[in-house]
């Protein structure tokens, strides 16, 4: 639910600035940051605004929003889950569905549940609650990391020269146009090449 103004990459939404965007083209193809997108990962970048204040969708927010639930993926999977979530996420949603609040909170519970079992299992139960985390691995959510790829691959082998006989002196070139489109993960999607090594689970004290 979210009834304020939407803009994507600092404009209005609409059909006439070719900006227009759906949730299904979000998850399914490559129309928005050249590669698709976890619905999950939507699913948080959204609850960072208020539902009455305007939001500003970006490739910048979703990359960030993937990069939180890869790190909650390295050391929740298969922990055990609390009884209920956490009290004060609780009531910042009582507040007239104040999600930044409860997503302030949730990253607080976060430092403290790399290093506590009793933290991690309050946290995976406010993630389900909230319905941004089942039980994924870190690598479920690299939804688009393997476009990235396939695409550098294809440019290497597109854009690859023969070797001269002799080498010329290098000189500063600026990107041309071809070259850039080659690197989504270098501009506008930021994609990492490698994931993010994972992290050891919790340990209860």
């Amino acid at each position: 639910m979210h009834n304020g103004f939407l803009q994507v990459e600092g404009e209005k939404m609409s059909k006439s600035l070719g900006n227009f965007v759906t949730i299904n083209e979000l998850l399914a193809t490559r129309n928005f940051g050249s590669q698709p997108w976890h619905g999950r990962v939507i699913r948080l970048a959204m609850l960072g605004t208020h539902y009455r204040q305007p939001i500003d969708w970006t490739v910048d927010r979703l990359v960030q929003a993937r990069s939180t639930l890869m790190d909650f993926g390295s050391f929740l999977h298969e922990v055990p889950v609390a009884a209920e979530p956490h009290p004060e996420v609780i009531a910042a949603l009582s507040d007239d569905l104040n999600t930044p609040s409860a997503m302030s909170i949730i990253h607080g519970v976060a430092k403290s549940a790399h290093r506590n079992a009793q933290a991690a299992a309050q946290l995976k139960a406010t993630l389900q609650f909230l319905g941004v985390y089942g039980d994924e691995k870190q690598v479920d959510f690299a939804v688009g990391y393997e476009a990235a790829s396939v695409d550098e691959a294809q440019c290497r082998g597109t854009h690859r020269r023969p070797q001269r006989a002799r080498a010329r002196p290098r000189t500063s070139r600026k990107p041309t146009a071809s070259a850039a489109s080659c690197r989504p993960w270098a501009s506008s999607s930021r994609t990492p090449r490698t994931l993010p090594p994972a992290r050891s689970k919790p340990r209860g004290r």
